[in-house]
Parts: C-alpha cells; sequence; structure tokens
C-alpha cells in the first residue's frame, strides 16, 4: 500500500504518461471495432433453456420470425376503393423492400484487390452501378464459388450472408391484397383471392366486404371488428440481434407509409418496431443524459472547490474510468444494452466519490502543513484504505450480479464493477 501511495508523488509523469497512453489507446478502441448497441429484448442468453424452448416453440408450431405489423384505421370503414388501393401498393412495396446502401457496395468493392480471375470478375460485375436484386444471379454464383473452391478472402463469405440478408429482409407480407381466402363449398376447399384488382364500384367493394364477414380466418387478425382497420404483417429474415437493420426496416415502413398516403390513420408495431425504437431510445438517453449528469457534476464541483484542481480533478477520474470501462466492453464484444446503457451515468456519480474525499482532504492537509509534497502523502495516508474499502464494497454489490441469468443486468454488474476498480485505482495514483 505504501508503495502505491509514494509512486504518483516519486513519478508523477510517469503515471501520467501511463494514463493518459492508456486512455487513447481505449478511446481508440471505441472507435474500431467500436462499441455497438444491442436492441434484443430477450434479455436471457440465446443457450438458456427458456431461449432454447421458445425457439423450438416457434419453429414446431408458428414457424414464424420476427415480424412488423402496419395498421391502417379509417374514419368510416376500409372497405373502400382508396384504402384497398393503398393497402395494395404498400404490399407490393414491402414485398420489394431491399436495405443494400452504398457502404455495401463499397464494403465488397474492397475485396477486388485481393481477387483473382472468376471470384474477382464476378464481384466486379456485382458492384457496377450499385448493389440491387439484378445482381441475384452473379451473386448465387460468386456464393457456389465459395461453396466449391474456399473463401478467396478473408470475410467475403460473411460480407456475402450480410448483403443477401439486405438484399432479400422480408420473408412474407400479408394482407387483404394478397391473403389467400380459403372457402368451403359443399366438399371443396376452394383457395383463392379476395379481389384481383380493386373493385372501384359499390357492388364491388360490397362484395369483397361480405367475403371477409364470411371467413372467420380474417376477422380480427386482417379487419377489426367494426371493419374501420386494417392489418399488413411483414414477417423478416432479420434475426433479433441486428439492431442496424430493425432501424432500417422501421425508416423503410415509415418512408413507404409517406410514399402512399391516404386518410387512414396509421401505427407500426411488432419485435423489430420495438427493437428499432428501444436503439434510438438508447442513443437518445446517451446523448442526453451523460451531458446532464457531467454538468451537474462539474456545476458542484465548482460550488464545492472553488478551483480548477478541485473540478478537473475528481472530473478527469470519472472521464477516464468510463473511457476505459466502455473500452474494455467493445473489446470484449459487449454491446451497450437496455440496462447497460446507463453505465457511464452510473460510473460518474459513484467514482467521483473518491476524488472529492482526496481533493478535499489534501486541500486540509495543505492549508496545515504548507508542503504540497507532505501534504499529498499525508492525504493518502490517511485515506489509502478508506477508498480502497470503500471500492471493494461497492465492487462486491455489483459484482454479485454477475450470477444472474439475465444477460443485461449480468453485464451491467461486471462492468460496473470493473469501472469501480478503475476509478480507485485512478483516484489512488492520478488524482
Amino acid at each position: 500500500m505504501h508503495t502505491l501511495i509514494d509512486l504518483p508523488s516519486r513519478r508523477p509523469r510517469t503515471v501520467l504518461a501511463v494514463v493518459l497512453a492508456l486512455t487513447l489507446l481505449a478511446f481508440g478502441s471505441l472507435i474500431w471495432p467500436g462499441l455497438g448497441l444491442d436492441s434484443n429484448p430477450y434479455m436471457l442468453a440465446d443457450s438458456h433453456p427458456s431461449m432454447v424452448a421458445y425457439r423450438q416453440l416457434k419453429h414446431d408450431y408458428t414457424g414464424t420470425l420476427e415480424t412488423a405489423l402496419i395498421h391502417l384505421r379509417h374514419p368510416q370503414t376500409v372497405f373502400n376503393a382508396g384504402t384497398l388501393e393503398r393497402v395494395a401498393k404498400l404490399t407490393g412495396a414491402l414485398e420489394q423492400t431491399t436495405l443494400t446502401t452504398a457502404q455495401d457496395t463499397a464494403r465488397l468493392a474492397a475485396f477486388l484487390p485481393r481477387l483473382q480471375g472468376e471470384a474477382h470478375n464476378l464481384v466486379a460485375s456485382i458492384v457496377e452501378g450499385g448493389i440491387n436484386r439484378d445482381d441475384d444471379l452473379a451473386l448465387t454464383d460468386l456464393q457456389a464459388f465459395i461453396d466449391i473452391n474456399g473463401e478467396p478472402a478473408p470475410g467475403l463469405a460473411a460480407a456475402m450472408a450480410d448483403l443477401r440478408l439486405k438484399l432479400y429482409p422480408v420473408r412474407k407480407v400479408t394482407s387483404l391484397a394478397n391473403v389467400e381466402n380459403i372457402v368451403a363449398k359443399g366438399d371443396e376447399l376452394v383457395v383463392g383471392k379476395l379481389y384481383g384488382s380493386v373493385p372501384q364500384d359499390a357492388a364491388g367493394l360490397r362484395a369483397v366486404a361480405e367475403q371477409v364477414r364470411g371467413n372467420r380466418l380474417f376477422k380480427p387478425l386482417l379487419v377489426s371488428r367494426d371493419e374501420r382497420s386494417t392489418g399488413i404483417q411483414v414477417e423478416t429474415y432479420i434475426p433479433e440481434q441486428r439492431s442496424d437493420l430493425m432501424l432500417a426496416m422501421e425508416d423503410k415502413i415509415e418512408a413507404l407509409l409517406a410514399q402512399y398516403p391516404g386518410p387512414e390513420e396509421t401505427d407500426i408495431a411488432g419485435m423489430p418496431i420495438a427493437s428499432a425504437q428501444a436503439v434510438k431510445t438508447m442513443q437518445n438517453d446517451n446523448s442526453r443524459l451523460f451531458p446532464i449528469v457531467i454538468g451537474l457534476v462539474l456545476l458542484v464541483l465548482g460550488l464545492t472547490f472553488r478551483s480548477a484542481g478541485g473540478v478537473l480533478l475528481p472530473m478527469g477520474v470519472v472521464v477516464v474510468s468510463v473511457i476505459l470501462t466502455l473500452s474494455a466492453m467493445a473489446l470484449l464484444g459487449v454491446q451497450l444494452n437496455m440496462v447497460t446503457t446507463a453505465l457511464p451515468v452510473f460510473l460518474i456519480t459513484i467514482g467521483v466519490a473518491d476524488g472529492i474525499h482526496i481533493v478535499s482532504e489534501f486541500q486540509d492537509r495543505l492549508r496545515e502543513l504548507g508542503n504540497r509534497g507532505e501534504a499529498v502523502r499525508a492525504t493518502m495516508r490517511q485515506l489509502a484504505m478508506p477508498v480502497v474499502m470503500t471500492s471493494l464494497t461497492t465492487f462486491a454489490g455489483f459484482i454479485s450480479l454477475a450470477y444472474t441469468d439475465i444477460r443485461n443486468i449480468r453485464d451491467f454488474g461486471i462492468f460496473v464493477a470493473l469501472g469501480v476498480i478503475v476509478a480507485m485505482v485512478l483516484s489512488l495514483t492520478l488524482v
């Protein structure tokens, strides 16, 4: 303990250089590989028995994937030409939805310098003019080449899988425009569409309404009981952990609703939309709450110490602690989720306490002894053990969360505990 106490005063430049180097390295890891956002609402690990049973249940009994739901409500009735036309246009557009961007073309084009022969020619033909569904044949040929000859460049197979998911994110769209109308006629089941083209006359619209009323499979799944609302179900291939594609799908649906306007009120829901909103909420919370907390802590420190050192030293500890802790998360591949998004705020409020105690004690000792070196040593001999013990008890409280099955809370406990220890070490050295 005495060595740790004396080290900062004996080798201050070394301590500062080490902390600065670690901080810069940590900040770099936050840029690459970066710290992603996990919007997965299922807070259990994929291997948890409940999640295994849930996926088996979906596989055996529903066969459905993550589904977005679009709700359209008309003031009077959905059985009018305008609403049915809007549903048909939205259905067709959703079936053709792609989520590719210029970045996907650039990502695939980056492989060209490392490719030769047939693989090079196939990738060149795909990226020429941008990636779209017209490249499906070339993509299929490239995948066949990889299956037969192996991966010609590391990462190409993963890029191909990601690209195909973005090109074909929608598995199935179900609405009044394309739903199968199964009707019993005598001993036969007759399967067909509700209508071919949208009826424009009153008689045709009444006929569609009568077919819906006569089939119990449609109410209230696609049409509400009061016949003022209808729904469009968009089943996607997007896995629950791909929050980036969930966001892109929500934006695409919003854009299509704006592209095909109508008098109907619209809402969108479903797990992809909920996941996308969770990501937006986390991003908004991080961008809004973090500066507010920093500002409040700076204000309190300024009013308390009325000196630059009294403000900057405790604040420097928590900022560096947050950077180092988030860097550890990024390097270990742990993403921010609906619980760990509060981690920076927690670390600031917990970690600043040690710095406040040390700065306050130092100021008292400096007035008493008149020598900065002696004041530092006296301060550390007085506070080193209390700082260590309070940090260890806080560490023990949060690390106990590592034993829960709830993944989000487990990650939160582990990394807050890590941040507390980092803040303790920085308080005993950097401050």
